[in-house]
């Protein structure tokens, strides 16, 4: 088995989903490439099952091999995923969790601890599932194998992997992704069967049962246009094409004919599926598949995403009982045929069927085409490439910016958007600016916040932090000859920028003693009292393992010393001498959620040493805490939020909005590491987070956090 762990991770930005109304079989006779590790027994479905142990959260070894006659179901996820915590909620509330010929494994592959993983499984995993973890690994290694043999190595797949080892020891089957309680059943009722290569029936009615031009849009004021660039392949779509008429041919069905019109139709469903793929066949602006074409009296669609290549999307359709159906009916004499990659590089599938007759399209090759989809607001969901780090070398470089929208029916779907969908400000033109076509251009260091917002709609919006460092000057003093005066170079190390100042007079003659003054190494009081001025402004800028210091530029002076209080040796340390030209100063490698103590004084070279007076100017500071590590269970209208102790915080808020584009609402400061939430509404989704907060010398220091989204039961 292949080990290498970035090619994995990246295997899961993959997900297979296909509609309308079919699973996935097993795909290991009809995907080629399939990696194997042990070729399937002669007479018995499924693979031999080599023994495992996990450790539990409770210290015991779990085996991976149950009793004779028992299946066991191992759930591969992590603490983090939606898709995890929602696939055991669904199996905890199951009928068949009771049954003791059913045991179910929760192996956490994320490298949380034990605290951590039992803190979740206690929130979605019922007492009767094992929760396993592991800090090396063992369990990542684990999934890879049993990946392996059901999945190809470019087809990727979505958290969590649920593997079905029957009652011989036998892995049977490897399912992706979030599953009902009655996904999981049906496998483990083919394992009592002995049928391990049955296709699940359809949960849903079949193909072309739902009545043309049905639809449940929204209002006219609720939709908005997007537009976004794509590949359009139609060497694809023939290929597909080819595909389907053999399927056809092979049980005597006449070929179908390719249609330009409904092609195009096709093709632009395959776009909206990049930006909404919804299980019902509702398009992005609410209404039915078949709106999409006038065209006969019978319509029928299939689609798909993330597949490959034509072999591999059509070998997923012909094992789904519903896509197969319209693939075979005698009823279709048409077909329209999509293939659309958006700039996420993810491809988009479509089949649309119909009883009209045909003109075929003369088109071939690839190509770039724009097209624009209606879709409702509320699911636009705009993100950019998040916070730029910038050095100062990087000074009038020009930065597209990145515009994503992330499809909420199919996560790993982001496709780019054009920058003519949207308006774009700068908080802070003399730092960086911003044309109409969405690139950016940093002017200076510095911070500044590019606001994207949606023309048709300005309340949907994006933002995206740029921040320049500040030069990083190294100081170099040039000693004056008989005719030229001497000076202090400062050069930025990073984009080599530089300045001079504090200039010494030119030697007159060779008669007088003066030389320039290269800086000693001692560190002495002046006894000049107030010849040295106190250093003002001093402020902090706290982050979660570092301080920044900031102070006003003194007067007269050469440079700066900057001192760190040790409270265990209840003296100062210093910690750095900067040039007069400097501001700031961050320290680094600090504890997060924990008071510091800084102190700054200026001083003046003198005498072949640096001069400075005894009073400083100091100041009281603090890290910001870790983020809170929380869960959410719902339950009937309520929720109650569970984390652990957060290092040196000093309490914790509560906060909830209903949907992703709210403003939080904060629902409680508490010290408590739980909250109940109360009076919500069934059914809806919501978001909650949880921030820690540090106070010391009566200033509050916040955590960063992250959103957690949830439907409440």
């Amino acid at each position: 088995m292949k080990n290498d762990i970035k090619r994995r991770l990246l295997s899961l930005l993959l997900v297979l989903t296909l509609l309308p109304f079919g699973a996935l079989a097993d795909l290991g006779a009809l995907l080629p490439g399939m990696s194997v590790l042990q070729a399937a027994a002669a007479g018995q479905p499924g693979y031999e099952n080599p023994e495992h142990t996990f450790t539990s959260v409770e210290g015991t070894s779990v085996s991976s091999k149950g009793n004779p006659g028992q299946t066991t179901v191992i759930v591969f996820g992590h603490v983090r995923c939606g898709n995890t915590s929602r696939t055991l909620r669904n199996i905890s509330a199951s009928s068949w969790i009771d049954n003791s010929d059913i045991r179910v494994i929760f192996a956490e592959c994320n490298f949380a601890d034990a605290s951590t993983t039992r803190n979740f499984a206690n929130t979605y995993a019922s007492a009767k599932i094992t929760a396993c973890y592991d800090t090396t690994h063992q369990l990542l290694n684990v999934m890879w194998r049993y990946y392996d043999l059901f999945f190809t190595g470019s087809s990727g797949g979505t958290l969590p992997f649920t593997a079905i080892i029957d009652g011989n020891n036998r892995l049977r089957n490897v399912l992706s992704g979030a599953l009902s309680a009655n996904d999981i059943k049906a496998e483990i009722d083919k394992c009592s069967s002995g049928n391990g290569s049955e296709g699940t029936k359809p949960d849903d009615n079949k193909p072309g049962d739902s009545k043309p031009n049905e639809t449940t849009p929204g209002a006219s004021g609720d939709l908005v246009n997007l537009t976004l660039q794509g590949t359009e392949n139609y060497s694809y779509v023939k290929e597909v094409l080819t595909l389907v008429n053999q399927t056809r041919a092979a049980k005597g069905l006449p070929a179908l004919t390719l249609d330009k019109d409904l092609t195009e139709t096709a093709m632009q469903r395959a776009a909206e599926i990049s930006l909404y793929y919804n299980s019902s066949h509702l398009r992005p602006d609410g209404s039915a598949c078949f709106t999409a074409s006038s065209r006969g009296t019978y319509k029928a669609e299939n689609i798909a995403v993330g597949y490959p290549s034509p072999n591999a999307v059509m070998a997923a359709w012909n094992s789904s009982e519903g896509h197969y159906a319209n693939i075979m009916s005698d009823r279709a004499t048409s077909i329209g045929i999509g293939c659309f990659q958006g700039s996420d590089g993810i491809l988009n599938w479509t089949q649309f069927f119909d009883n009209a007759p045909a003109a075929e399209p003369a088109l071939d090759g690839s190509r770039s085409a724009v097209r624009t989809v209606s879709i409702q607001k509320s699911l636009v969901r705009l993100k950019t490439a998040g916070e730029q780090n910038l050095s100062c070398g990087k000074q009038g470089t020009a930065i597209p910016l990145d515009i994503r929208h992330f499809n909420s029916g199919f996560d790993s779907s982001r496709p780019g958007l054009l920058p003519s969908n949207f308006t774009f400000t700068s908080s802070n033109p003399s730092v960086a600016t911003v044309t109409e076509n969405g690139v950016v251009t940093m002017a200076a260091p510095g911070t500044a916040i590019i606001t994207v917002s949606l023309k048709a709609e300005p309340t949907i919006t994006a933002r995206q932090v740029f921040l320049m460092a500040a030069h990083s000057y190294t100081s170099q003093q040039i000693a004056p000859t008989q005719t030229a005066q001497g000076y202090t170079l400062h050069t930025c190390s990073l984009c080599h920028q530089s300045y001079r100042d504090s200039y010494i007079p030119a030697l007159s003659g060779g008669t007088s003693g003066g030389s320039a003054v290269s800086g000693g190494s001692t560190e002495s009081n002046n006894t000049g009292a107030g010849s040295i001025l106190l250093v003002s402004g001093l402020s902090t800028t706290s982050g979660r393992y570092s301080i920044k210091l900031n102070w006003n530029k003194t007067a007269g002076v050469d440079g700066y010393y900057l001192y760190q209080y040790n409270t265990s040796l209840k003296k100062w340390k210093r910690i750095a001498t900067t040039s007069a030209n400097t501001s700031s100063y961050t320290v680094k490698a600090l504890q997060s959620g924990t008071a510091y103590l800084f102190a700054i004084k200026a001083f003046r070279n003198q005498n072949g040493g640096k001069v400075s007076e005894k009073p400083y100017t100091s100041i009281y500071t603090a890290t910001k805490p870790d983020p809170v590590d929380f869960a959410v269970r719902t339950g009937q209208g309520e929720a109650t939020l569970t984390w652990d102790a957060t290092k040196g915080a000093t309490g914790y808020i509560v906060y909830y909005k209903s949907k992703p584009e709210d403003s939080w609402q904060r629902l409680a400061v508490t010290r408590d590491i739980s909250y109940h939430a109360k009076a919500l509404t069934s059914g809806q989704n919501c978001l909650f987070t949880v921030r820690a907060y540090k106070t010391s010398k009566g200033k509050r220091y916040y955590s960063s956090y992250y959103p957690m989204e949830v439907m409440i039961e």
